[in-house]
């Protein structure tokens, strides 16, 4: 157990784009997904006004993980399992135009469709996280 943690901690550091994403194996994508929801889920306890006495650089450094307070995508962590939303991201990925997109933004993008943000909204998120990351790729 403790190996396999440590492999993937190691291996989530390297883990940010979609052309690395479709490399994992089954496994490693629902170890990874399950750490990513555990600590959203966490982050997002400490962003709720009932539990940020006293922790307000705890608090702070969690609202910029979750993006805001009343982040309906947050809510969704209990509801969505790590093999669904590894089926999401195999899905989004399969897009070549998506590869170079940063997996927490992409998981960001599946989590607005999932509460019913319109195909517009969508088109011009997924537009923009393509602009952004062909931005940042290095140049050869």
């Amino acid at each position: 157990m403790t190996v396999l943690l440590i492999a993937a901690i190691a291996a989530a550091q390297t883990v940010n784009n979609g052309n690395l994403w479709r490399t994992l194996s089954l496994q490693f994508k629902t170890a990874y997904l399950k750490g990513y929801i555990d600590a959203m889920a966490s982050c997002s306890s400490f962003a709720t006004p009932k539990l940020n006495e006293g922790s307000e650089s705890q608090n702070n450094q969690c609202r910029a993980l979750v993006g805001y307070r009343d982040n309906k995508a947050i809510a969704l962590l209990t509801q969505v399992t790590p093999s669904q939303l590894r089926d999401a991201l195999d899905q989004f990925y399969r897009d070549a135009a998506n590869r170079l997109i940063a997996v927490p933004r992409a998981i960001g993008v599946i989590f607005r469709r999932l509460i019913g943000s319109s195909e517009q909204e969508l088109r011009e998120m997924i537009e923009f996280e393509r602009s952004s990351a062909a931005a940042l790729r290095p140049r050869e």
